[in-house]
């Protein structure tokens, strides 16, 4: 019996380790990046281990930017998206931008309001796809310029309609290049302004 728990526990040690060391290659995004047409996003998601957008295709994006807010929409042509919203007073005033994410079913205590979604389509026939809600982690704006939006992040996700305990966690490593970004005319002026 003590065999089989220690052979439990070293499993759930190796699948940490391997989550902890799943990397994103940033020079190969970025330089993927860079040939894109203005406004489009590069993307890279590891999810369970496992790339969950594997084609090559471009996302089209739509960024909006408020003293409260940064709100992003990425969409591909295969009907592969992601949702997200980082809401915090004055984030933008943060040097590095960053979010953080707990479970608060879990009686934990979350100042950041972080929205994040993603899906894809698995079957064009009937319509079935497989989608995931940020249940716990942290995303980091490592950039916000006229240049580009990187945004990177990690953390654990979970299926909607799945109770958010640990049980059901899938982690996950990504990160997203945009390409000279076209922020929505509902974007705060002041704030496009400081945007280099």
């Amino acid at each position: 019996m003590k065999n089989i728990i220690y052979l439990i526990l070293i499993g759930l040690w190796l699948n940490t380790a391997c989550t902890n060391t799943e990397k994103v290659d940033m020079a190969a995004l970025s330089a993927k990046a860079e040939k894109l047409q203005d406004g489009d996003a590069a993307v890279e998601m590891i999810i369970n281990h496992k790339s969950f957008y594997t084609s090559n295709l471009s996302f089209n994006t739509q960024v909006r930017i408020l003293p409260q807010s940064f709100k992003a929409s990425l969409m591909d042509s295969t009907k592969g998206n992601i949702e997200l919203e980082f809401i915090k007073k004055d984030w933008y005033q943060n040097n590095p931008i960053s979010f953080s994410l707990v479970n608060i079913t879990l009686g934990q205590f979350s100042a950041d309001q972080v929205i994040f979604m993603i899906g894809k389509l698995v079957n064009d026939a009937t319509q079935v796809g497989e989608g995931y809600l940020l249940t716990e982690g942290k995303i980091k704006i490592t950039e916000l310029s006229k240049k580009r939006i990187i945004i990177e992040l990690e953390g654990n996700l979970n299926k909607p309609g799945e109770a958010t305990i640990p049980e059901n966690y899938v982690p996950i490593t990504g990160a997203i290049i945009i390409n000279k970004p076209k922020f929505t005319s509902d974007s705060a002026e002041d704030l496009l302004k400081i945007v280099k």
